[in-house]
């Protein structure tokens, strides 16, 4: 089983800076994906098409927070750090991806 990582803008914008993006497909036991908040996040249209090769190679892949609890945590989350980071670290807590839930 692979140890999923949520990842968060500014990790996947330095990987395209460095042009090392395709690192993550090369990383066997990873599954790497981000929520719909940190795509939106992604502004500048070479960073979007990059993100859009990784998914439709299959090497990150994209969900949406869409469960109460999830949601609720966004929303306090988003109070007190940028977006992308708030869905990131609900969709971790709520989900089942973290070792200890």
């Amino acid at each position: 089983m692979p140890r999923v990582v949520v990842t968060d803008t500014n990790v996947l914008v330095n990987l395209i800076h460095v042009d090392w993006l395709s690192v993550l497909g090369a990383l066997d036991g990873y599954e790497f994906i981000l929520v719909d908040e940190v795509l939106a996040e992604i502004t500048h249209s070479e960073q979007k098409t990059a993100i859009q090769a990784a998914l439709n190679q299959g090497y990150l892949s994209s969900v949406r927070l869409d469960d109460i609890e999830g949601l609720t945590l966004f929303s306090e989350f988003a109070r007190i750090m940028g977006r992308g980071e708030a869905a990131s670290l609900a969709l971790a807590v709520c989900s089942r991806l973290c070792p200890q839930r």
